[in-house]
């Protein structure tokens, strides 16, 4: 673009309206733009100007005070005013008043921009002050943007600091009315009709005093208090109106802050717990049959590890990503808040128990991916009570209810959630009966052992796992989510244990081929002194190799890692006992586990095969573990193979061991010995 026209450009963006004349001047004072009204005003034309030195307009008597002004703008970024005299053509003086900004590297061009305005009346040949002017530089100096219209809403005045505030250049040919120029809309974003418009209630007799958004040209929004009166005689018909504008988005913002700092966790950003009560009261008053207000309270399991290990500020970064986790699990009506410590909250409304349960599985699988702690993946659960209320209901109560509901969630092994109501064994009993109906139980052997087959891509069976089943005294079977956790707590996994454990070596005892058949080692059975030693003497009592016993592991065995859990380690797989590490990927430390032991195999949770082959994500982690697993020299086990599509997509990333109830359910021994021993897989009932 030619320089000339880059400078018509420059100056008509920069004209400000309180001005008549607008002046574009060089580094070295020469004037390159001018706008119209400067013949007007020195008797010259634009063209005549344009190229001459500014100071051939200034009096001789002003050209100090004008060389030091221009030295000013130079060196600031401010604008610098002066009252100088000019000549006139014909030879006159006339007073104005500069105000000079100084421009830099705008499009390429710097320089100074100059406005003018005429100050100074001549009365009887002296030079002296107007009243106009007077009363017009109380309004410029004014930190209000002051607007004047006449009765049909046309400006007859604006000040700097509204002029700033419109961000428009007011020359000749600029918008001159309200509809035209003025952006404003109501707080809430809502249009402002032409007959609202803070001028015309001034000018029907109405009182402005509100604040408003005003929407500058390059769609900033700012917050803005306006007020005004009306001019003329009260008696007659208006004949303008005064608006004043004052700039209130930083005290807004301000109080703002504070009240965010009032309401919400510094930490995690999310609300905190006296903000949340008022949210779950509001709530559950407006509470109707088919909004229902449910509160999810959440624990995060074994945040206690990471901050032992790792540090608080660590354990900080972890709360802080549950909680994004959290928000971003919610719909768009539910509120998350951080409650205390490692507690979260999650509120909102439901129509049914069943969308609860759906929130709250929703809930629960937004944590099942690791989160980045410091550069490292940490594995982090969490344990979650749903309360359902009613209307009436008020936060203590349904915070309460929630609250036990999920001491119910970490006794049924964590990483789960639970009802505050409902027909489950430990959301229908007390903590007491629990652990009195776990007692009974193993007393009566109504804790029994079913055996689930795993097997080839071709359907043939290889090896085998025990798995734990309950019974009440009703009869009614019992799955280990809903008393594992339970026996860990009452100290009785370890007769759990030595159930599946038996009956593991039993079984092989009683086949004379290659299967092999596993069980779950707990972590307490695991960190006895003796365990190793035990499970080798069971092996030789029934001539049992120690090759074909596998023992499953989970992570959870390796957060607290002592002396005689190596021991055992190193006693069973020195001898030849096949380990293996079950639910990769759901807890802690992963990697430095395969580094440190020689496992046989992995097993991928569940959790990452529930998806497969719909989640990308969860399907490339299946990948990775694969992958992983064939660089290391170690098997891979898939579980909880429920659909077709999951078996196929697993054997297409290279997964050769299978198990899930697609396959086979869990049987008894004498199913799976048949199976075993045809290598096969048969019907049976489900």
């Amino acid at each position: 673009m030619p320089l000339e026209t880059e400078l018509l450009t420059l100056g008509a963006a920069v004209v400000a309206a309180a001005y008549d004349v607008t002046l574009f001047l060089d580094d070295s004072g020469v004037v390159r733009w001018c706008s119209g009204g400067v013949e007007e005003l020195v008797g010259h034309t634009s063209e005549e100007l344009i190229g001459r030195s500014a100071f051939d307009l200034i009096h001789e008597s002003s050209h100090e005070r004008a060389i030091l002004a221009l030295a000013r703008v130079h060196e600031s970024v401010n604008m610098t005013r002066v009252q100088v005299d000019l000549v006139h053509r014909n030879g006159s003086s006339i007073a104005v008043e500069v105000t000079g900004e100084y421009r830099r590297d705008v499009r390429r061009i710097s320089g100074t921009v100059c406005h003018l305005r005429r100050v100074m009346g001549e009365i009887d040949g002296h030079v002296a002050p107007s009243t106009e002017h007077l009363f017009l530089s109380v309004l410029q100096c004014a930190v209000e943007g002051v607007v004047c219209c006449d009765a049909d809403g046309v400006f007859t005045f604006v000040n700097q600091a509204m002029a700033n505030l419109l961000r428009w250049p007011m020359s000749s040919g600029s918008p001159s009315s309200w509809p035209q120029t003025v952006g404003l809309l109501q707080l809430d974003e809502s249009p402002i009709a032409e007959c609202q418009l803070p001028h015309r209630k001034i000018l029907d007799g109405g009182l402005v005093d509100a604040d408003y958004l005003l929407v500058q040209p390059d769609g900033e929004r700012r917050i803005v208090h306006v007020s005004g009166r009306r001019l003329g005689d009260p008696a007659a018909a208006p004949t303008g109106a005064v608006v004043l504008f004052l700039d209130i988005t930083e005290q807004r913002l301000a109080a703002e802050v504070l009240l965010h700092r009032a309401t919400h966790d510094s930490l995690t950003g999310l609300i905190n717990r006296s903000a949340l009560l008022d949210v779950i009261d509001v709530g559950c008053a407006n509470a109707t049959p088919g909004r229902l207000p449910i509160v999810l309270f959440i624990d995060v399991d074994h945040l206690k590890v990471v901050n032992d290990s790792l540090g608080h500020a660590a354990g900080d970064q972890a709360l802080i990503a549950v909680a994004n986790r959290l928000a971003e699990r919610c719909r768009p009506a539910d509120v998350a808040a951080r409650f205390a410590g490692d507690e979260f909250v999650v509120f909102g409304h439901v129509s049914s128990d069943i969308e609860a349960g759906k929130l709250a599985d929703d809930v629960v699988a937004g944590l099942r991916s690791p989160i980045d702690v410091e550069g490292r993946a940490i594995y982090l659960t969490i344990s979650v009570g749903v309360a359902i209320g009613t209307h009436g209901c008020d936060a203590t109560s349904l915070i309460r209810s929630a609250d036990a509901a999920t001491y119910a969630a970490k006794q049924h092994g964590r990483n789960r959630w639970e009802f505050a109501h409902g027909d489950r064994l430990a959301a229908s009993r007390s903590r007491l009966d629990g652990f009195d109906w776990l007692r009974r139980a193993l007393d009566d052997e109504r804790v029994e052992t079913v055996i689930q087959p795993i097997v080839d891509p071709n359907g043939k069976v290889f090896a085998g796992e025990v798995l734990a089943r309950g019974r009440d005294a009703d009869g009614r079977l019992i799955y280990p989510a809903d008393f594992i956790g339970l026996a860990e707590e009452a100290g009785l996994i370890g007769q759990i244990d030595s159930i599946t454990l038996a009956h593991s070596v039993e079984t092989l005892a009683k086949l004379d081929n290659l299967i092999k058949i596993g069980c779950n080692v707990s972590p307490q059975q695991l960190g006895r002194v003796t365990f190793g030693d035990e499970v080798l003497a069971l092996l030789h009592r029934h001539a049992v190799r120690a090759d074909r016993l596998v023992l499953e592991l989970t992570e959870r065995s390796f957060i607290d890692l002592t002396p005689e859990v190596e021991y055992n380690l190193e006693r069973l797989i020195g001898a030849g006992v096949v380990v293996g590490l079950d639910d990769f990927g759901t807890k802690f430390a992963t990697m430095d586990i395969l580094r440190k032991y020689r496992f046989s195999y992995i097993k991928i949770d569940r959790s990452f095969v529930e998806w497969v082959p719909f989640s990308q994500r969860d399907t490339t982690i299946v990948r990775c573990i694969v992958d992983l697993a064939k660089a290391l020299g170690l098997a891979v086990i898939a579980e909880g193979i429920e659909r077709v599509d999951q078996r196929d997509m697993l054997v297409s990333l290279g997964v050769r061991r299978l198990q899930g109830n697609l396959l086979s359910p869990p049987v008894s021994s004498e199913a799976f010995i048949e199976m075993a021993r045809s290598g096969r897989l048969v019907e049976v009932d489900r």
